[in-house]
């Protein structure tokens, strides 16, 4: 069982191993005299094919097939004669590319080109579509502020005669800015009457009248009339 396939592989693999009177393998490497080997050629070859094998052996250590100290002597009909310098496991094959087996068998090393592409890619790629939320962010803040702005601050007028229709009840409700009383309008309807709290900003006040007069919600409570009293208090009359 090999991790990586015989490239192209043109015979069987074979093992030669030297072993001494106990069974334990002697390392045989750098011999003076080469060793040499006969394969049987794998069947079905083109002459094409013949001619490109090289001889290979297996490196243990690195996990694939090498063909350094190991040379192709001759190829005699379906026969390939190898002479190495050491023992392993041998076959007949065509051995990749050079910068191509790097490649593969060392990613790490060499595949940084590629792999600083990808990474810029995607790096890329996350800042573009930051930078389009971002705009898309700005947009719509530039578009709630415009339409917040461009609300009619509608003057409030007649106070005097709206204020005279409303009997005044109790107090309902105290926020930061205005107070809410219960009163009846013209003697037949009860209504919600806010008033904006001595010595705040009227604007916010006239914004959220003219936000109310546009919006129509069976669960908002609809604006009925807004009008300044006589002690110069801002008022919106509300259903309730």
């Amino acid at each position: 069982q090999f991790s990586t396939p015989v490239p192209k592989q043109g015979s069987i693999v074979y093992g030669l191993t030297l072993v001494d009177t106990e069974g334990k393998p002697i390392q045989v490497q750098n011999t003076s005299e080469p060793i040499t080997f006969t394969f049987s050629l794998l069947p079905g070859l083109s002459d094409s094919d013949v001619e490109e094998l090289d001889c290979l052996w297996w490196n243990e250590v690195e996990a694939q097939w090498k063909n350094e100290g190991c040379k192709k002597k001759s190829i005699q009909s379906n026969l390939i004669n190898c002479e190495c310098n050491h023992l392993t496991n041998f076959s007949a094959g065509v051995i990749p590319n050079r910068k191509t087996q790097a490649i593969v068998n060392n990613p790490g090393t060499n595949s940084s080109f590629p792999v600083a592409i990808v990474a810029g890619a995607v790096g890329g790629g996350v800042f573009l579509i930051v930078v389009i939320v971002v705009i898309v962010v700005i947009v719509i803040k530039r578009k709630s502020k415009k339409s917040y702005s461009n609300v009619e601050m509608n003057p409030m007028t007649g106070g005097s005669e709206k204020e005279d229709a409303l009997v005044m009840g109790e107090k309902i409700g105290t926020g930061a800015f205005s107070t809410v009383y219960l009163a009846v309008d013209s003697g037949t309807t009860t209504v919600a009457l806010k008033k904006l709290n001595p010595k705040e900003d009227k604007a916010p006040f006239l914004r959220e009248t003219g936000f109310l007069r546009k919006l129509h919600h069976p669960n908002i409570v609809r604006l009925l009339d807004s009008f300044e009293d006589r002690q110069g208090l801002l008022c919106i009359k509300l259903e309730y």
